[in-house]
């Protein structure tokens, strides 16, 4: 968790002003006044917001914590009026941004260099297809600056003409932080790969201590008038919020985010006269359910982003790297391989365990410098989903596998 003071960025709701009060709301600092076109972006320390302006071009503030009261610069970064949206990786170290199209710009600011990719959607049926991807939108970096977390709007084009059109979710991996450089080739995983015809899903992020749980906003446009939902999902067990109001029903999007600890969320909200506010709702352990009820934090504002100003090791929340852990295939039938590139050599195990958290297999490890291959035998597990837990040392990463 992170050390340091809570804080709430967020926009002025005729978009005019970035501003910035603290975690109860009792402060207010203007840091821009120049037109703000949608969500800033904190790194985790709090130094740096990134941020769109109206004029489309990209800025950037910078806090310095350490003065009293705390200072704060302006700056453009990107002066080309293109941009659409912009994250900034949990480090300070790289920016993700997009322009109104189906690419994403990845840029890395310690090496000074630009990549970018071609947004697709990948299709798990035979004969089934997930559309184009027209543009992105939403931007966010997972917890260790490997992948983006991003909404797109896409289009399936019918027959006579007729289209269908829906916003997901997507998570590409852009970044190997083995090689400290940008991947050749990305892959891309959709949050859900079947959506209820005529929904949505919007404006994702991350839970602040729990790189597997998303929250998000869910849209329903099968009935009339349109619904707003905020719900999350644990991408690892692959629970839902289950309460039928989801963990908030909404009047609009909500662009949802977690607080310091998690035990919170924080979303934009139409009051009765029209203008956003900025609710809260208090969370259960789980983080995908609500407790209680929202209350308003503030009013007259929108697109909100909680943050806390204290320095934190984004590993120790301690997961491995994601590019150094190869599973294939998924899904199988009886055998799995395991591939694992390792800077060290160390001692681990791989733990398989069904959904109700029980373990049904244990591997140990001997790691060695470089690659390793290792081999499981499945033969005896029962056709369904289970959850994949490698440890190293101190770090493991779980992810999600099926048996047909």
């Amino acid at each position: 968790v992170n050390p340091g003071v809570d804080w709430v960025v967020f926009v002025s709701a005729d978009q005019t002003k970035l501003q910035l009060t603290n975690g109860t709301a009792s402060t207010l600092t203007t840091l821009s006044s120049r037109g703000i076109a949608n969500k800033p972006s904190v790194s985790d320390d709090g130094k740096y917001i990134f941020y769109i302006g109206a004029d489309k071009k990209m800025y950037y503030v910078t806090i310095n914590w350490s003065a009293s009261p705390p200072t704060f610069t302006d700056k453009v970064i990107q002066s080309n009026p293109i941009w659409n949206n912009v994250a900034v990786s949990r480090d300070g170290s790289k920016i993700a941004a997009n322009d109104g199209t189906d690419t994403l710009y990845i840029f890395s600011l310690t090496r000074s260099t630009m990549n970018f990719y071609k947004l697709y959607n990948p299709t798990y049926t035979t004969g089934v297809t997930a559309g184009a991807v027209q543009f992105s939108d939403a931007l966010e970096w997972d917890h260790f600056g490997t992948s983006v977390l991003y909404d797109a709007y896409n289009k399936i084009n019918g027959q006579a003409g007729a289209s269908l059109e829906y916003w997901d979710v997507g998570i590409i991996d852009v970044w190997s932080n083995q090689t400290n450089n940008f991947l050749a080739t990305p892959k891309i995983e959709k949050l859900f790969t079947d959506l209820p015809e005529n929904t949505s899903i919007a404006d994702p992020t991350y839970a602040k201590n729990s790189p597997y749980i998303v929250a998000f906003d869910f849209v329903d446009e099968s009935v009339t008038p349109t619904e707003y939902y905020i719900l999350a999902a644990n991408t690892l067990t692959g629970a839902v919020t289950q309460a039928a109001a989801g963990i908030f029903q909404n009047n609009t999007y909500g662009y949802p985010s977690y607080s310091r600890t998690d035990n919170r969320i924080l979303f934009t909200n139409e009051a009765s006269g029209g203008a956003s506010q900025l609710r809260i709702i208090n969370l259960t352990s789980s983080k995908i359910e609500s407790s209680g009820t929202a209350t308003i934090f503030k009013t007259d504002a929108s697109f909100g982003n909680w943050f806390a100003n204290g320095t934190r090791i984004l590993s120790a929340i301690g997961e491995l790297d994601k590019a150094a852990i190869q599973v294939s295939p998924n899904p199988f039938t009886d055998n799995l391989t395991v591939n694992i590139t390792s800077e060290t050599a160390d001692k681990g195990k791989i733990e398989v365990f069904d959904l109700l958290g029980r373990m049904v297999k244990m591997t140990p490890l001997s790691i060695n410098v470089g690659k390793n291959d290792v081999s499981l035998d499945t033969h005896t597990l029962q056709a369904g989903s289970y959850l994949l837990k490698i440890s190293i040392g101190d770090k493991s990463r779980t992810s999600k596998i099926v048996k047909l």
